[in-house]
């Protein structure tokens, strides 16, 4: 669990459980709100950054704003929340995964995939952003999936889809022409 104060004595609480969110309690143990959409964000699916996964370390800065570093590796990221608990922003990466567990989609340049996360590229501007992700590691023994020396990822074009085949992190995804997150994953 992460604990903080802030100036005036309310306790900032990090809940990995269902919540995945800050709870702030006052100086008498009352809950007076929680940070962070509660439920946090899904194991698969749209990346929704006001979401936390795993809150773990947590600080409160001179400006009175809430900083919260997440217990993930996929990606490793850190929030920004404004005191009365609106997202400000986020900072995402940089690690080994963005290099030697990344592949760029040789159909739409503009998009990779990223130790089981959709990434958007924005080649102007030099920077990424997380747009969904494909697979989670729910075990601590498993962060980067089933173990295969072997992994790689290919991308084909099949009866109008573009199809992301992965050995050894996943099995195989569909994403639709359009280039938009699939939801749902073939099993084999």
């Amino acid at each position: 669990i992460g604990l903080a104060l802030d100036a005036t004595g309310n306790l900032y609480v990090s809940d990995w459980r269902a919540a995945m969110c800050v709870k702030v309690f006052s100086p008498d143990g009352k809950l007076v709100r929680t940070i962070g959409r509660v439920g946090g964000r899904p194991l698969a699916g749209k990346y929704d950054p006001t979401g936390m996964f795993r809150p773990w370390g947590i600080t409160i800065d001179a400006q009175n704003r809430l900083w919260v570093a997440e217990y993930d590796f996929a990606p490793k990221r850190v929030s920004v929340w404004s005191a009365d608990g609106k997202f400000l922003k986020e900072f995402c990466g940089t690690t080994w995964y963005g290099a030697t567990e990344c592949a760029v989609n040789p159909f739409n340049p503009r998009q990779a995939f990223v130790t089981g996360n959709i990434a958007e590229l924005d080649w102007e501007k030099g920077r990424w952003r997380i747009t969904g992700t494909v697979w989670r590691p729910t075990d601590p023994q498993a962060l980067l999936g089933p173990s295969d020396p072997s992994a790689h990822i290919e991308f084909r074009r099949w009866q109008g889809r573009t199809l992301v085949i992965t050995y050894g992190l996943l099995s195989a995804s569909k994403m639709p022409s359009q280039n938009k997150l699939a939801v749902s994953l073939d099993s084999d």
